[in-house]
């Protein structure tokens, strides 16, 4: 598995979702099939690349992650606070294709070649005293289309999202997952 974290300038403005959803929807329904989502100025932002390899396929998935500076890295391990909650939202493609648009003027079209669910939107937030609803942090996962390699999933990415610097600490790291021993019992 090869993974790369990447730092970027915060967008002011995401919006991810299938073309025909924007010419076909409004409203309410929109809104379920779509990320449109305004960063909150304090949040810095981050995006990881991921290719992991499965029945001799590879696949490039790709996180952008927007939450406090003091928070981010425990995000970006996809971890939380106990008291903290998950709103999740899948994104949906129903004509093989989904839109990522970065501050209404970095547009690039993916064609994934069939259906499904190509990525999710999750709000991490917990409540206050009141009940009210606190946001945290917000984590956008993208599953790029399978003829999309590691490489020129970086490419597309550097020209959405600006000032796509690679964090120091991440360069280029490899990993294998390790089996476990049969062996060794489970706990």
């Amino acid at each position: 598995m090869s993974a790369e974290e990447y730092s970027i300038k915060r967008p002011e403005h995401i919006v991810i979702g299938d073309p025909w959803y924007f010419e076909t929807e409004t409203g309410e329904r929109l809104k379920k099939l779509v990320v449109d989502y305004r960063p909150e100025e304090r949040f810095s932002a981050r995006l990881n690349i991921e290719e992991m390899e499965e029945g001799g396929m590879k696949m490039t998935n790709v996180y952008i992650c927007f939450a406090p500076e003091k928070d981010i890295e425990l995000y970006m391990a996809n971890c939380r606070y106990e008291t903290q909650k998950l709103d999740s939202k899948p994104i949906y493609v129903d004509t093989a294709k989904y839109k990522v648009s970065v501050n209404d003027s970095r547009m690039q079209n993916f064609y994934t070649a069939c259906d499904g669910t190509w990525g999710a939107e999750t709000t991490i937030y917990h409540e206050d005293q009141k009940g009210r609803k606190n946001v945290d942090a917000v984590m956008i996962s993208l599953f790029m289309p399978y003829d999309m390699s590691f490489e020129l999933t970086k490419q597309q990415m550097s020209v959405l999202f600006e000032e796509m610097e690679l964090m120091p600490e991440r360069r280029s790291r490899t990993s294998e997952i390790k089996k476990p021993d049969k062996k060794t019992p489970k706990r």
